[in-house]
């Protein structure tokens, strides 16, 4: 999965094309000059990043306990059960 299949561009942060030098530049000038825009994507990136974070471990978790629950043990190792 890719930056921008993530992040939506100027709502969690810019997405600049490699080499584009200039971009980078017009971007970290725009958030240096403005607070309120650097606080802003600060607090989304937070939230998405959390939020991926958060549902991928989920979504790890819930196979895990299924795959013991369905006694599947052969599947497993007794560690990979302990944990949970």
């Amino acid at each position: 999965m890719s930056t921008a299949e993530i992040f939506e561009n100027g709502k969690e942060a810019f997405i600049i094309k490699p080499g584009d030098s200039d971009s980078i530049a017009d971007y970290l000038t725009c958030l240096s000059n403005n607070d309120n825009l650097r606080k802003e994507i600060s607090r989304r990136i937070y939230e998405k990043s959390f939020s991926y974070i958060y549902n991928k471990v989920l979504g790890e978790y819930l196979n895990l306990v299924f795959k013991c629950s369905e006694r599947k043990m052969k599947d497993l190792s007794i560690t990979d059960c302990k944990r949970l």
